[in-house]
């Protein structure tokens, strides 16, 4: 299996990319996704979020995200500790995911993860990595645009992530969206046709 790391900062528009790449034949796992589903009502980090974030719960079963983010992203000792009950969660159900594929025959796999080069825990499985990158400005207007997000709020979590520079200096692939969704969407385009390559000969040398 060809496994590409996509990441980017909030607001950089990784989302926008892997719908994208999914609706050209990639096969889609994304870190976010499975974090909401562990935290929505029923989910597996719920109990244990709620017993460390009390103030975060608006209910039983039920966990205030905007509450949570605000403490998360307000105390690095809260965010460590939001972080160690997630994390291992998201991989297990990551790991698994890549374990048994959704669809075998996908050209590739898109692993995104926003904290794909804070934490490194998938970087060793990635062959590729793609960065989407944007403006600092650009970020924290398009997530302060989010509900329950405020510009405050937007401006401390790109503060939290790893910079610009760091991100790319490891990134085999960068997406600029600083400029049009078209200009955007011809880029995906590009790299989709270099990543089937990519994914075709490393299949070839036995080495995916």
């Amino acid at each position: 299996m060809f496994v590409v790391g996509l990441t980017g900062g909030i607001g950089s528009g990784k989302t926008t990319v892997s719908d994208h790449l999914a609706a050209l034949g990639a096969t889609i796992i994304d870190a976010d996704t499975v974090s909401r589903t562990l935290t929505a009502p029923g989910g597996d980090a719920v109990a244990a979020i709620g017993e460390a974030f009390p103030e975060a719960m608006s209910g039983p079963d039920c966990i205030d995200r905007a509450r949570l983010r605000e403490i998360a992203f307000s105390d690095v000792n809260a965010r460590a500790r939001l972080e160690t009950i997630l994390h291992p969660r998201i991989a297990a159900q990551i790991n698994q995911a890549l374990s048994a594929p959704s669809n075998p025959h996908a050209p590739y796999t898109v692993l995104v993860v926003p904290l794909l080069i804070e934490k490194q825990t998938y970087l060793p499985l990635c062959h590729a990595v793609v960065v989407v990158d944007a403006s600092t400005g650009q970020q924290v207007t398009r997530a302060a645009g989010r509900p329950g997000m405020t510009r405050d709020q937007a401006q401390r979590i790109v503060d939290a992530q790893a910079s610009r520079d760091l991100r790319l200096a490891h990134a085999q692939f960068v997406l600029a969206n600083d400029g049009t969704l078209d200009s955007l969407k011809h880029q995906i385009e590009k790299l989709h046709q270099a990543l089937v390559a990519s994914a075709r000969w490393l299949h070839q040398e036995g080495k995916a």
